[in-house]
């Protein structure tokens, strides 16, 4: 589990809420690269935004850190076999 965090109800819940769609609208538009300003969103949203692409980020760069250590392992693995 990457955010060590266990939900205490059905993560899937949280689409219905108008701020997670939201959020998860502008996440679109910035990759789709037609958002016209952020400026133009209530302050909420910016916060919301930016708790998620924070726990995004957090969680990429955990998951990237677990698949170093794994190949790390596996290549000290590997060169333990060839001796």
């Amino acid at each position: 589990m990457v955010t060590k965090a266990r939900p205490q109800t059905c993560p899937w819940r949280a689409y219905e809420q108008p701020i997670v769609a939201d959020v998860l609208s502008i996440r679109a538009k910035q990759r789709a690269k037609t958002l016209t300003a952020k400026t133009d969103l209530p302050q909420r949203t910016l916060d919301a935004v930016t708790a998620f692409e924070t726990a995004l980020s957090a969680c990429r760069h955990e998951i990237a850190e677990r698949d170093r250590k794994q190949r790390e392992a596996e290549e000290r693995k590997t060169k333990g076999q060839k001796r």
